[in-house]
């Protein structure tokens, strides 16, 4: 597994072409099935001005259930960065959500989600192809349930 780490110091690019990412190799569909899960930070997550419904605790569980997690929200990449960094969770990428379509190019996956709490976090999410969910259904794990059906 190769690792590109945009917080190295050699690594200085231009905040707008800022994408980190880790490469996975593609095993896809059935009990293979690859998520990835992009958040929005205010008013999504439990850490977010204002806290959303969706806790750290859930996001790691995503994680660990082999889903590729990262941040695209409307603070700067290095706030994104510092929030998972602060709460010991390694991000596979942060974003400005209107880039979600550039998130999309560096992953392979079978499903694309967007969990959002404004109008606006829902055009992003569809203009790039992303499925979206409102931060109240985020909370209920859809995520979780693909997994678990695409085992059967």
């Amino acid at each position: 597994m190769s690792v590109w780490n945009s917080t190295h110091s050699f690594f200085r690019i231009p905040s707008i072409f800022l994408i980190s990412y880790i490469h996975y190799k593609p095993q896809f569909g059935g009990p293979n099935l690859k998520i990835l899960v992009s958040f929005d930070i205010d008013g999504c997550l439990e850490t977010g001005d204002p806290p959303g419904p969706i806790t750290l605790d859930m996001v790691r569980k995503a994680q660990s259930s082999g889903c590729i997690i990262g941040s695209c929200s409307d603070r700067a990449l290095s706030s994104q960065r510092r929030m998972w960094d602060d709460n010991n969770i390694v991000y596979d990428f942060v974003s400005p959500k209107y880039a979600l379509g550039d998130v999309m190019k560096q992953f392979e996956a079978d499903k694309y989600i967007h969990t959002g709490d404004r109008d606006m976090d829902e055009m992003f999410a569809k203009k790039a192809g992303f499925d979206f969910y409102w931060e109240k259904e985020g909370a209920e794990e859809p995520w979780l349930a693909m997994l678990e059906e695409s085992k059967d």
